[in-house]
């Protein structure tokens, strides 16, 4: 009888009492995708039979018969749905299949031991387009293909439930293909004692676990149907198919997603507490149906809400077979955890979202569910108020004028703030009159002054401009003019006088001042050609005959007090000309500009450049270690400042002889930026900081220290310091750094911009979900665009709030470093080993990530892996910029 040594597999899962209840699998369509199943009496329930084999011509049998020539499909088929009451009987011992009403199909793809991977998919296709409920795979292979997985994912989008032996290659070897596939359950085998079977492939992707050790079943041996006994997980696999079989008629409105998971009702928990990479989720067995649910958790609240963000804890239930909880935001499935607190991310700010938890058990039992309404918190206001209105420039003189205006009505207004040639000159306050004298100015030249509206938070508008030009001095009566002197002497005359013996300066050491003779007076030149050398008032008039090449590029002496530099068009053309790097020395400060950006240069006015001292404080708790030095290049007809360069300038920067502070403190060159300090880089070596700039500002070199209570202990303390010192990342508050919260892609951008002074420009919209009105990122963001660093998701949008992930940051980093200098980090001929997670990283950006871990700015994880998904933190992104800028 049925339940004898036999067959106590069937008895096993307890088959029997589903069908006490009428529950046979009628009606249920089987696919056995195999080496066919043979005639048997067992088995009157094969509906039909299909080959995808082709006939081998060099032998004697025809391959292509539908027929099973081999014995194995047809033991699968057996213990899927052979018939109640077959008239095959051994010692009075009936072979029945778990599910013995299923119609069974037999799909051939193999002849014998080995098959064809592409059969087998053309097998898959024809259960797609034939309405197959159950496809059962007791096949499978060591290695991935690309094309079986898109056959199975297919097939389980369609609708059909697949199952797959995990493989016998032994306890802790991996699961085998198709079987290791999400879109297919994964059985591993036990023996009759409900003990892992010795050749079963175990891992993560184990779903069940059912009798394979020992297994009695329909056979075929020389074309003559009979029995047999055989072993392996191509057995325990048909139990898993043919129990799905006894659901689907039970339950004949769930989709397949839902019967996976209501299998799970039926599984004896063998292994560790829930799913194990040993029995998956347990033994099926029918009289293991739990279908009660744990109870609900408690205590539901909200602990933390930010804008993006919010963070719920409660109390799990005291259920012995509670497993995790489900979380859903407004009803849809958002995550699952089996912590008592998570955080949902990725919301939208000031907006109410509706969050419930139902609690899981071992059979994947729901419960009810409980639900919180939270909001989260709204954005900063971010708008800035109106522009003035009325603008006006009066009382203009040959020195100073009146710039008057309306203030916006806002209620949140708070200043103006004026500027003049890019650089703020005046705060005007709300309650203050609005208008602002200006003095001071050059007579007969034109003007812009741009007003820019404040409101409380901080908020500045683009600005409106007006423009107006002095008035010009009076006419005098021209007077003959001297020829220019030489270099360190005087004028023979006075202006507009007779001419008088006048004293020279100083003479040399030893000799008598001596009277000196007028010399005869000539009409004045053109301003370009004989424009006073004066070393009394720190300019310098460059001619083409002071273009002395040495070492290779163009070198300009200056006297020690030269403050100023004018060059003409015609000397910015013979420097094109020459195509060699200018190279100038200013008191304590030299600059070296490359020859691809004087070739860039598009100048028709006189051109100076100034190197003048600031007076600036240094930043909290910094030391200036030199004078500020402000560096201007200024088109002097239009004003029109030129301080963006296509390649680096070098500036060297003379140190004070200083003693050494000490390794904690940080040396390092420092830009001021209208009123905001910025780390510059170089290097400091033999006296001197030298450093590289795109951008024209002030410089100096700073000396800082900078830490955080809640890095102490750290394992990223270091980094954090250095950066931090260096102006590159800011504290979440004073004295807190939050070195574990999650960094957004907009501030992994704007980290990478400081640190690699990557200019900016006025906004121009790039991103569409990047508003003008996120001023404090937009900038960088547009410049990474610029510069080829990122470019945007391709449906014109940055995400700026959506956390980085470790392979964004690993593209980016690299990328960046390229703006300096293109031939960075390139591919060399030394191989690295493929992170086992190689598959899931992203095609667009994996090259870089190779190249960002041979460069040693980001590692992989200790089990061999990537992880390209994972979110990175303040501390991760610290330590992978601070390798970068070293």
């Amino acid at each position: 009888m049925l339940g004898t040594p036999g067959q106590w597999n069937v008895e096993a899962v307890n088959a029997p009492k589903a069908w006490a209840q009428g529950i046979t699998g009628q009606g249920v369509k089987v696919a056995i995708i195999d080496s066919g199943v043979a005639y048997h009496n067992e088995m009157p329930n094969v509906v039909k039979r299909v080959s995808f084999v082709e006939d081998d011509p060099a032998t004697l049998k025809d391959e292509s018969s539908p027929f099973d020539n081999h014995g194995h499909g047809t033991h699968v088929a057996g213990i899927v749905g052979a018939k109640i009451g077959g008239p095959t009987s051994i010692e009075g011992r009936e072979f029945v299949g778990v599910a013995p009403n299923a119609s069974l199909y037999s799909l051939k793809v193999m002849d014998g031991d080995e098959g064809s991977i592409l059969n087998v998919i053309e097998a898959i296709d024809w259960a797609i387009a034939n309405d197959m409920d159950i496809i059962n795979l007791s096949l499978g292979l060591s290695s991935h293909v690309q094309l079986l997985q898109d056959a199975v994912d297919r097939a389980y989008n369609a609708g059909i439930l697949l199952v797959g032996a995990a493989g016998n290659d032994n306890v802790g070897s991996p699961v085998n293909y198709p079987a290791k596939y999400e879109s297919v359950i994964a059985v591993s085998s036990v023996d009759s004692r409900k003990t892992l079977s010795s050749f079963s492939s175990t891992g993560a992707e184990i779903e069940f676990t059912a009798p394979g050790s020992g297994i009695a079943s329909t056979y075929v041996n020389g074309g003559i149907s009979t029995y047999g006994m055989m072993s392996g997980t191509s057995q325990a696999a048909p139990h898993i198919a043919g129990f799905l079989a006894l659901l689907k008629q039970k339950n004949p409105s769930k989709t397949a997603s839902e019967l996976r998971v209501e299998l799970q009702k039926y599984a004896e928990d063998l292994g560790s507490e829930g799913r194990d990479e040993f029995y998956g989720y347990g033994l099926i067995d029918y009289n293991t149906l739990d279908e009660v649910p744990p109870g609900d958790v408690m205590n539901l609240q909200a602990t933390e809400t930010t804008t993006e963000s919010i963070t719920i804890s409660f109390t799990k239930p005291a259920d012995a077979d509670f497993v995790k909880t489900n979380l859903y935001l407004d009803g849809v499935f958002s995550g699952e955890t089996t912590l008592d607190s998570y955080t949902l991310t990725d919301l939208s700010p000031d907006t109410e979202y509706n969050i419930s938890i139902k609690t899981v058990d071992g059979h994947g039992n729901l419960s009810n569910g409980v639900s919180i309404l939270i909001k989260t918190k709204a954005l900063p206001d971010t708008t800035a108020p109106s522009e003035v209105t009325e603008m006006r420039a009066e009382s203009i003189t040959e020195t100073s004028a009146i710039i008057s205006w309306t203030n916006p009505a806002e209620a949140d207004f708070s200043q103006v703030n004026l500027y003049l040639n890019d650089e703020k000159i005046k705060t005007v306050l709300k309650e203050e009159t609005p208008s602002y004298t200006l003095t001071g100015l050059a007579p007969d030249t034109a003007y812009s002054v741009l007003i820019r509206t404040v409101d409380q938070a901080g908020n500045e508008s683009t600005g409106k401009t007006i423009a107006f030009t002095t008035e010009a001095s009076p006419v005098e009566v021209p007077v003959e003019s001297p020829y220019p002197s030489e270099p360190g002497e005087q004028d023979p005359s006075e202006p507009g006088g007779e001419e008088q013996p006048v004293n020279p300066g100083p003479s040399e050491p030893g000799t008598q001042d001596q009277p000196v003779s007028p010399v005869p007076t000539a009409p004045a030149p053109s301003p370009v050609e004989t424009s006073p050398i004066s070393g009394d008032h720190g300019q310098l008039l460059v001619t083409k005959e002071k273009l002395v090449e040495n070492n290779g590029k163009i070198e300009l002496t200056l006297p020690s007090n030269t403050e100023k530099i004018i060059f003409s068009p015609d000397v910015w053309n013979e420097l094109k000309i020459k195509n060699k790097d200018l190279y100038v020395s200013f008191n304590e400060l030299s600059i070296l500009m490359p020859k691809e950006n004087i070739a860039n240069l598009r100048l028709e006015h006189l051109t100076e450049i100034s190197v003048s001292k600031e007076t600036s404080a240094p930043p909290k708790g910094a030391s200036l270690l030199t004078d500020l030095a402000k560096i201007e290049m200024v088109d002097q007809v239009t004003k029109r400042p030129i301080n963006t360069f296509v390649k680096p300038l070098t500036i060297t920067l003379d140190l004070p002889a200083v003693q050494i502070a000490g390794l904690e403190k940080t040396m390092f060159g420092a830009r001021k930026a209208g009123g905001e300090w910025q780390f510059a880089g170089g290097n400091i070596a033999g006296g001197k900081l030298v450093l590289h700039t795109k951008q024209l500002a002030s410089f100096a070199v700073l000396e800082n220290h900078r830490t955080f209570l809640d890095i102490k202990n750290h394992w990223a303390k270091p980094e954090i310091e250095q950066l931090a010192s260096r102006f590159i990342i800011q504290g979440k508050t004073a004295d807190l750094f939050s070195p574990n919260e999650e960094v957004t892609r907009a501030q992994f951008v704007v980290l990478l911009a400081r640190m690699l002074s990557i200019p900016t420009r006025e906004y121009s919209g790039t991103f569409k979900d990047v508003p003008k009105s996120q001023t404090w990122a937009v900038g960088f963001i547009e410049a990474a665009q610029r510069h080829g660093i990122t470019s945007g998701l391709g449906d014109g949008t940055f995400q700026p709030n959506r956390v980085i992930t470790r392979q964004e940051m690993a593209a980016m980093i690299v990328r960046a470093l390229r703006v300096e200098n293109p031939d960075a980090l390139h591919e060399n001929s030394k191989m690295t080993k493929p992170f086992t997670d190689d598959k899931q990283l992203s095609t667009t950006f994996k090259q870089e990530i190779y190249q960002a871990t041979k460069a040693g700015l980001i590692k992989g994880l200790p089990d061999g892996s990537f992880n390209p998904l994972a979110k990175a933190t303040r501390a991760q992104t610290s330590v992978v910029l601070y390798r970068a800028l070293h």
